[in-house]
């Protein structure tokens, strides 16, 4: 018994090395012990309960290191800890996605998990015999008895720390994330959302349709576009637009695509956001007022995303394709053959890993390349990749543009999140990628750009764009009551306050 314990202590904090290293770099030393101890009885605790049947436990160990080490591997290369939004965004990413995030690095972390269960096996499992009844109750009220000592310490503070640590610690972290994300699903794939739309209203008195475009990016960071200040032209087209405002301070709903796309959707906000979804989106109102609406999306996207796309007239899947311009054509022919007032909202691949994946090697402008994991690359050569796809997300949002400059038309570019490309956390922890709890996450994954355009006509007829601030904040919170806001409607519940085209109409009477 004494043995397998060793094994198992050894592993354990090799698989939680990070989590303690950030502990003692960041907390008092009474509470670094505290946690030692406290996850250890924990772990042990669990490791107590399965041994109580040999069978039980030899499946347990085997399986539980296994997804273990993958976890860490993607906590340590890339950033992110375990909750039911990645639990869930796992299971929602197609196999090319989850190929782009391994690297060379999965090789070397796969041969520990080969080393560490073989190790279990010959030391952990082999020599272990069934634990008594007796043993393994009385094991358990001296743990049990200790976590409540140690607890009574400063019950409160304690009790916070274990809630705010668990996303934090392997295995630890599986659990509360795998039964939040079961306890949502059933909600989340039965979703029955209350029709607001009779709570606005809509007069059209333009002498020409309305075309109100919202493009959704993905993993775009806002420092990485020269409109916004970025050392690098990213931005050469746009930068040269008339009537485009690019806020420089925005920040998303969240740092997923699967939370962020259905909270910018809607009208309550990043603060009241919470799964299931409980009201239709802008774009069943302005279907059932009378508008012609399209979602077109080139993301393979979950079903709660998918039900926005379902609220629209047309729901077009373009997943298949490859670039994002290749939407272009599409929305050419709809934009080309309007009779009346639409809405048509683009939810866009952006800059996804794969970088180089997302870009034609026409537009790869900016060299030499990462071609190999985005961990392993020069922070140079991984810069290069990533603000390519800001490059051409310039092109593809101008060549947008020019189709609808002589229309009388809006267009609202964000993205559902930002991306990390490696910056450094204690001096020792890099970051890549996303999806790191809103609260704890960088700045490069909760800024987001936040772009307006109005054509001439558009001004002529319903808005002075000088008349926007554009040193304000804003954010995803601003795109329900915007989006409905600069295309006329009116209603209780437009928030003026989150409307950049409020108050300052100029339709004709």
């Amino acid at each position: 018994m004494t043995q397998r314990y060793i094994v198992l202590a050894i592993i354990f904090m090799v698989i939680n090395y990070k989590f303690f290293y950030i502990s003692f770099a960041t907390e008092t030393m009474t509470t670094f012990l505290y946690k030692i101890v406290i996850y250890f009885i924990i772990f042990l605790f669990m490791s107590c309960f399965i041994s109580f049947s040999r069978f039980a436990n030899r499946i347990w160990l085997l399986l539980l290191f296994i997804f273990s080490f993958i976890i860490v591997y993607f906590i340590n290369t890339l950033g992110i800890e375990i909750n039911k939004q990645i639990i869930k965004n796992t299971l929602a990413t197609n196999v090319d996605e989850s190929l782009e995030l391994l690297g060379m690095q999965f090789t070397g972390y796969f041969s520990i998990i080969i080393l560490l269960l073989f190790s279990i096996y010959k030391w952990g499992i082999s020599p272990l015999q069934k634990v008594s009844l007796k043993r393994y109750v009385v094991t358990i009220f001296l743990l049990v008895s200790v976590f409540f000592m140690i607890t009574k310490i400063d019950e409160p503070k304690y009790k916070g720390i274990i809630k705010n640590d668990t996303p934090r610690i392997v295995p630890l972290s599986l659990f509360p994330a795998i039964g939040d994300y079961l306890r949502t699903k059933s909600r989340e794939d039965k979703i029955v959302k209350k029709n607001i739309s009779k709570y606005f209203q809509y007069k059209r008195n333009r002498s020409m349709p309305i075309v109100s475009v919202l493009v959704i990016g993905e993993s775009a960071r806002s420092d990485r576009f020269f409109l916004n200040g970025y050392q690098r032209n990213t931005t050469p087209l746009l930068s040269i637009k008339q009537n485009l405002i690019s806020f420089k301070n925005a920040s998303s709903c969240d740092t997923s695509t699967l939370s962020s796309v259905p909270c910018l959707m809607l009208r309550v906000g990043h603060d009241k956001f919470k799964f299931p979804v409980k009201e239709n989106s802008f774009v069943q109102i302005a279907t059932d007022k009378g508008f012609d609406t399209y979602w077109l999306t080139l993301q393979n996207e979950d079903n709660t995303i998918h039900t926005f796309c379902e609220e629209a007239g047309e729901c077009i899947d373009l997943h298949t394709k490859r670039y994002d311009m290749e939407v272009l054509k599409k929305f050419n022919q709809i934009v080309n053959t309007i009779t009346k007032d639409t809405l048509i909202v683009i939810h866009t691949m952006g800059s996804h890993i794969n970088y180089n994946n997302r870009v034609p090697a026409k537009y790869q402008k900016f060299q030499p390349l990462c071609n190999k994991a985005i961990e392993a690359c020069e922070r140079e050569v991984l810069n290069n990749s990533y603000d390519n796809t800001i490059y051409y997300t310039d092109i593809f949002l101008s060549e947008m543009i020019n189709v609808l400059k002589n229309k009388n038309a809006f267009l609202l570019y964000t993205s559902d999140h930002g991306e990390s490309l490696g910056e450094t956390y204690l001096k020792f922890i890099q970051r890549y990628g996303h999806a790191s709890p809103y609260d704890v996450a960088p700045k490069a994954q909760t800024e987001v750009p936040f772009i307006l355009w109005f054509s001439d006509l558009y001004e002529k007829e319903n808005f002075n764009v000088n008349d926007i601030d554009k040193t304000q904040y804003v954010s995803h919170d601003f795109i329900f009551h915007t989006m409905l806001g600069c295309a006329g409607f009116k209603g209780e519940y437009i928030d003026e306050r989150l409307n950049l085209c409020q108050e300052k109409s100029k339709v004709q009477n």
